[in-house]
């Protein structure tokens, strides 16, 4: 997931160039985008920078999930945010923060599946507390959570302009 500081004109870049589809919302600063079956593939919010906003690793099911959840709580990790469900996605989730780079990363699993042939319409989620975690039993998302999923600002490709060939 990514964060942009023009959600509408990437949102719009991926639909016109790249052929992916509005999957769902929250509210009108999160949008999920996707190719195919999987609820997203890829997902956008608005933000203040361009930058990561986190990397998801899905496992092979809960008891999965929830292994994962513990191995790294055992190994000193504590989740950033989770584990809960998410209400857009229906999915699992649990965040931690990596120590060395300060990125944020996801364990997720049970990703909806969109039934193709009968069509689909974007649903807008909002940020409320049930929709963000359906099962209530993850901490509640606060401003440092924000804060760290914000991440680190993407310079671009050229930090510094080209040299000539």
């Amino acid at each position: 997931m990514f964060n942009t500081r023009d959600l509408d004109r990437t949102r719009r870049f991926y639909e016109s160039a790249l052929g992916f589809q509005v999957s769902d919302w929250v509210e009108d600063f999160f949008c999920f985008l996707r190719t195919g079956r999987q609820h997203h593939i890829v997902a956008f919010t608005s933000s203040r920078q361009t930058s990561l906003n986190h990397v998801s690793f899905e496992v092979r099911g809960l008891d999965e999930f929830m292994r994962a959840t513990g191995a790294m709580m055992r190994q000193g990790h504590r989740p950033l945010w989770g584990p809960g469900r998410h209400g857009a996605g229906d999915n699992t989730f649990s965040y931690f923060q990596d120590p060395g780079t300060g990125y944020v990363m996801e364990y997720t699993t049970a990703l909806q599946q969109i039934d193709l042939e009968h069509g689909w319409t974007p649903k807008v989620y909002s940020a409320s507390p049930e929709e963000t975690d359906q099962w209530g039993t993850a901490n509640p998302f606060d401003e440092v959570i924000l804060a760290e999923m914000h991440g680190h600002t993407d310079p671009g490709l050229w930090t510094t302009p080209p040299r000539s060939l």
